[in-house]
Formats: structure tokens, sequence, C-alpha cells
């Protein structure tokens, strides 16, 4: 991507916060003596400006610790291939060389689509990516995992796997409320999931929040018992267990 287009897209990315701010004032202007509603607009912007550095440093970052690990995993595993994922993502720039194309995504992903389906990556591309991205987390790799699958996560957000990698990169970097988050969109990708329930539990019991703790389990406790799942009769037992001493500490 060229310099001048680079340039043009900072330039729309200011002026889409900018209508966001001003779309987000009309709606809660919380106007005081104190701050002015100038002062509170440009506070407004520089917020998401921030958020959206951190979001594009993250899956900047995921994406070139994701390459590394398919370079790695490409010398054992002769079903990686690096070589197809990276003409993926050439493609993927091909498609999006100029503002209208970048555009005609967004209105896309608005419409319900992920950007994986906008823009064409092919399930075994991700597939491979998941492993790339499940091999930093199993090397306890915290840091590049959780980067690793902001940046997956964002590409399809409809992934299961992907949200629950995410909430275990951030569960073990101790950033528990981040991980509840994803947790949650695990949660909403498969409402048959108990996992999600338990995983969530876990992050308040490591906090002492007894109360949500017991409530998390109980939630996972109903799932369990509906589940079918062959290992179902031995997980009640053990949330049994862990809801009966839970309670105990409150």
């Amino acid at each position: 991507m060229d310099k001048s287009l680079e340039k043009e897209l900072g330039k729309n990315l200011q002026q889409g916060i900018g209508a966001l701010v001003e779309l987000a004032y009309e709606e809660n202007p919380q106007e005081t003596a104190l701050i002015s509603p100038e002062a509170r607009k440009t506070a407004m912007e520089q917020d998401l400006s921030k958020q959206f550095e951190h979001i594009k440093k993250q899956c900047a970052e995921g994406a070139t610790h994701l390459f590394q690990s398919l370079k790695e995993l490409s010398i054992r595993d002769p079903s990686i291939n690096i070589e197809e994922c990276a003409k993926a993502f050439e493609q993927v720039m091909a498609k999006n060389d100029s503002i209208d194309k970048l555009h005609t995504c967004g209105i896309e992903v608005i419409d319900g689509k992920t950007l994986r389906t906008t823009w064409d990556i092919s399930h075994h591309v991700i597939q491979m990516l998941y492993t790339a991205g499940k091999s930093l987390l199993d090397a306890k790799k915290y840091n590049e995992a959780e980067q690793a699958f902001t940046f997956l996560s964002l590409l399809d957000s409809e992934q299961y796997e992907f949200w629950a990698c995410l909430g275990h990169s951030r569960f073990f970097l101790n950033n528990f409320e981040q991980a509840i988050n994803a947790y949650s969109m695990a949660e909403r990708c498969d409402p048959n999931s108990y996992w999600p329930y338990i995983w969530v539990a876990d992050c308040y019991e490591l906090q002492k929040d007894w109360a949500n703790t017991c409530q998390f389990l109980e939630f996972a406790l109903a799932g369990a018992e509906e589940s079918k799942d062959p290992d179902s009769e031995k997980i009640r037992k053990e949330l049994q267990e862990r809801l009966s001493y839970a309670k105990k500490q409150q």
C-alpha cells in the first residue's frame, strides 16, 4: 500500500472518529460547568484514536507472531503451507488497494459478514492460522498468543475457538476482566457450550469474588446437566463440589 493511500486512509479514519464522537455527544451530551462541549468531544476523539491504535498494533503484532509460528510448524508438519497463507493475504491486499474497495468491505462487515468471508479467506488457511495460534498458547507464550487471537477474532468473530483461546491467553496473563469479555463472546458463538461459564467462574474465583463464582458455576452446572457429553457426569460432580466450596466462602 503506497504512502498516499495510507495518508488518505488515516484522514478518513479521523473523519470517521469525528463523526462517531458527534453522534455519541448528541445522544449523551452530559454538559457541565467544568467541562466544555468542545473539550469533551476532543477527549472522546482521543480515546477512540487510542483504542484504534491499540487494536491495530495488537493485530499487526499478532499476524507477525502467527506467521513466525507457521514457519516453525512447517519445518516439522508438511500439512502447514506457509506460502498458501501468505498468498491469501497478498490477495486480500490486492482486493483492498483503494478507498472505495475498503469502504465496500466496511459496509459488508456492518451488514453482518465477517472479514474472513468478505476477503474470501479459505477455511484451510484459517485452520492453519488457528493451529499456529494454538501452538503459541500451548507453548505458554501468552503475550504472543493474546495478540495472535486478537487478530484472528477480528478476522472471524464467529469462531468459538478464537474467543476461547483469546480468553485463555488473557487468563494466564491475569487480565481477568478482558478474559471474561472474550469468554462471553465464545458463549455467544456457541450458546450450547457450558465451558465459557466454567472459565468465567475460574476468573472470579481467583479474584475471590465468591458471589459471581457461584452464579457462573450454577450456569455451568445447568448446562452440564442438559449436555449429552460423555464426560458431563464427571464434570457435574466436579462443579457441584466447587459450588459447595464457593458458597461456604461467601
